[in-house]
């Protein structure tokens, strides 16, 4: 029974969706040009991906396809707010944008919602790895300091 008890329990704390290899997007405007960034949570580019932009009536706007770098770039967009779809080897990810005023032509400035590249690919990425894997062993530490002590019981 408690083993039953223990499978359940770690099955309880699994993720329903796996991220191992997950795509994201950051969209970024530097002064009228504004362009996006496909990349992997490992930091490797999304190269050739698919890309398609729709305003908030849901038409497109413009479509392309990354380069080596996971970049591509678009005519300026009336101010407004869109969305953008990019799609590369059986991955798909999606953020919403808006664009204002143009920003300074010497710094591109992150325009996109959601999750930044930093902080997806960078030190934050290993310290949630390493604070998952700390979790996964104090459970099982706890489910085995239970089933001796009911066993020492019995």
């Amino acid at each position: 029974m408690t083993r039953w008890a223990t499978t359940l329990l770690l099955v309880g704390f699994t993720p329903l969706v796996a991220g191992a290899h997950s795509l994201g997007v950051e969209v970024k405007q530097q002064g009228q040009q504004v362009y996006l960034e496909a990349y992997f949570d490992n930091d490797t580019p999304g190269e050739n991906a698919l890309v398609m932009v729709t305003d908030a009536a849901g038409q497109a706007i413009a479509q392309g396809q990354t380069d080596e770098k996971g970049v591509w770039s678009f005519p300026p967009l009336a101010p407004g707010t869109y969305h953008v779809v990019v799609k590369v080897i059986g991955h798909r990810a999606q953020t919403t944008f808006t664009i204002a005023a143009p920003v300074s032509v010497e710094t591109p400035t992150t325009v996109s919602q959601g999750t930044s590249r930093a902080s997806s690919t960078g030190p934050i990425r290993w310290l949630l790895v390493g604070l998952g894997l700390v979790v996964i062993a104090m459970l099982t530490f706890s489910a085995r300091y239970l089933s001796r002590a009911k066993a020492n019981t019995a």
